[in-house]
C-alpha cells in the first residue's frame, strides 16, 4: 500500500470531548483530501494511524521514537489494517447562517476572529463557535489554498489576516469549549510512505476522526 504525502502540519491538540491531548503531526496530500495519517506523541505513548476515508479503511502503527522527519516513517512497524471503516461526522445544517466579529491588535500584528454558526437565519439556536488567532509566524504558512484563512477572506473579507497565518482555533459547542489547537509548524515534504500490512482484520470498525486539523470550518 501507497500514499504520498506533501506536507505535515505539526500542532498540540487539546480535545475536551474526547479527553485527547497530544502532539500531532498531520501528514496530507493537499491535492487529495481522502486521505491522510496522524502520528500521536502524547504523554505515554507514540502511535499513528492513516486513514482512508475512500476505501473506507483505517491502519494502525506501532511507533517506538519522537518524530524528527520524514524518514522516521520507514520505522512505522505492527501495521494493523481493518476495512469497512465507518467514520462518524457532526450533524450538519442546511440552512445555516454565520455571523462574525473581530478585533485587530496593530501593536502585536494580530487578528482574533469569532465566527458564530447558527441553526438558522433566526439566529436562536447556535451550532458552534470558532475563535481564530492570527499572527505573523512565518514557519505556519499554510500550503492549501481552500484553508480557514482564505475561507474567510473571501465570504468576510477581513484584510488584516492577508499577511498573517492561522496559529491557533478554538472551538466552543454548548458554551463550552470542546477543542483548541495550536500550529506549532507547517513543512512542505516530498514522500510516498509504502507498507505491506502485517495483519487484516475484515470487521466494520467505527472511527471518531477528531484529529483532523480544522482545515474547513465546521457547519
Amino acid at each position: 500500500m501507497s500514499y504520498y504525502f506533501d506536507s505535515c502540519i505539526e500542532f498540540d491538540l487539546k480535545n475536551y470531548s474526547t479527553n485527547l491531548f497530544a502532539r500531532i503531526n498531520y501528514f496530507r496530500n493537499t491535492k487529495d483530501s481522502t486521505y491522510s495519517m496522524s502520528l500521536f506523541q502524547k504523554k505515554d505513548t507514540i502511535y499513528a494511524s492513516l486513514y482512508d476515508r475512500k476505501k473506507n479503511i483505517l491502519v494502525n502503527f506501532n511507533v517506538d521514537s519522537k518524530y524528527s522527519g520524514v524518514e522516521d516513517l520507514k520505522k512505522f512497524h505492527n501495521s494493523r489494517l481493518y476495512n469497512y471503516v465507518g467514520y462518524t461526522k457532526g450533524k450538519k445544517y442546511k440552512n445555516h447562517v454565520e455571523s462574525f466579529e473581530y478585533e485587530y491588535d496593530r501593536i502585536k500584528n494580530q487578528t482574533l476572529v469569532h465566527i458564530i454558526h447558527y441553526k438558522n437565519s433566526k439566529r436562536k439556536k447556535i451550532i458552534n463557535e470558532h475563535y481564530y488567532y492570527f499572527s505573523t509566524k512565518e514557519n505556519i504558512i499554510s500550503l492549501d489554498k481552500n484553508d480557514v484563512k482564505n475561507y474567510i477572506m473571501k465570504k468576510h473579507n477581513i484584510p488584516e489576516i492577508q499577511n498573517q497565518n492561522l496559529e491557533k482555533t478554538i472551538c466552543v459547542v454548548n458554551g463550552k469549549k470542546q477543542s483548541e489547537s495550536e500550529t506549532v509548524k507547517i513543512t512542505k515534504i516530498d514522500y510516498t510512505f509504502s507498507f505491506t500490512p502485517d495483519q487484516v482484520y475484515p470487521q466494520h470498525k467505527v472511527y471518531n476522526n477528531t484529529t483532523r486539523p480544522n482545515i474547513y470550518l465546521t457547519q
